[in-house]
């Protein structure tokens, strides 16, 4: 118990705490000092509080193959020691050092996943609990590479709080929107819905209600990448009970340019973890060469693969 309130008292920021959300949280990894520095820097301009949530090391997640039973590290999937099938389920334990560990379930999808995208699932599923355990009402979760634009930011946050529809799950802060549209909503012009059939990604500054934590959770098993999860159970076609009501502020939020945010640009450091090691019809792919093999052949990838 000291150890955690000598933690939290460690990363608590001066200045009053929102009143309109019961938390504001900042994922980051323990070695992205960098990144803590500056989001904190910036968030100290806006007279928030908020508290750095530990985020899980890819690397250093334990994961088990279901179909071999063989239990390897994510550091294990960039030195190639281990390739992650598609299709696959992985038992694995996430584990940030703070929070309670929790074992969950993820299937590798037709993209398969890296050892970064392991982490951020781990990361999130561990918030989610933390938040569902407390039962916050409305949390706003930042990642460390979300760049708030400062000026006006914190009345822009009151006003997103204020006018947040009464049915929301996740509410965008920004999002990148692949493809679709959004729609306005009738009587709220501070946010709007993503059309049928849109496909977009963005979790890097979003609020999620007390109900959206409990349905992101309560999926057995989770697919494929965090953001494509997302967009299966908000999918219009999707029927579940656990079905997403996802909206989009129609504020800006970022100084950054928001379609320039990408889970493989330079800066991200799931791509500083290393291409992805998996396999496409029992062959052993590795992204990077993969990627120059797309190049050089003009391959358009939709449903399968096709040379």
């Amino acid at each position: 118990m000291t150890f955690i309130v000598a933690l939290l008292k460690k990363y608590f920021t001066k200045g009053q705490m929102s009143n309109f959300f019961d938390a504001v949280y900042v994922i980051n990894l323990a070695n992205s000092t960098d990144r803590w520095n500056k989001i904190s820097s910036k968030l100290n301009q806006t007279n928030i509080s908020y508290l750095r949530f530990e985020a899980v090391d890819g690397y250093s997640v334990t994961l088990t193959d279901l179909k071999s039973g063989v239990k390897f590290k994510g550091r294990d999937i960039k030195d190639k020691k281990v390739y992650i099938k598609s299709y696959t389920s992985y038992d694995i334990l996430c584990d940030n050092g703070v929070q309670e560990p929790k074992e969950v379930r993820i299937n590798s999808g037709k993209a398969s996943l890296i050892a970064g995208q392991f982490g951020i699932w781990c990361s999130m599923i561990l918030l989610r609990n933390e938040i569902v355990k407390k039962k916050f009402s409305n949390t706003l979760i930042f990642e460390d590479d979300f760049d708030p634009k400062v000026e006006n930011f914190t009345v822009g946050l009151q006003n997103f709080f204020n006018n947040l529809p009464s049915d929301y799950d996740i509410a965008y802060l920004g999002a990148r929107i692949i493809s679709g549209e959004t729609i306005a909503l009738q009587g709220n012009t501070y946010f709007s819905k993503f059309a049928p059939k849109s496909k977009w990604y963005g979790t890097w500054a979003h609020s999620l209600s007390l109900e959206g934590a409990n349905k992101l959770l309560s999926s057995p098993i989770f697919n494929g990448p965090q953001d494509n999860f997302i967009l299966e159970l908000a999918s219009e076609t999707y029927a579940g009970t656990n079905k997403l009501n996802t909206y989009i502020s129609n504020f800006n939020f970022s100084d950054k340019d928001v379609m320039k945010y990408s889970g493989h640009s330079k800066d991200s450091i799931i791509t500083k973890m290393g291409c992805r090691a998996w396999q496409w019809h029992n062959v052993d792919i590795d992204d990077c060469e993969f990627g120059d093999l797309l190049k050089e052949n003009e391959v358009k990838l939709g449903g399968e693969i096709k040379f």
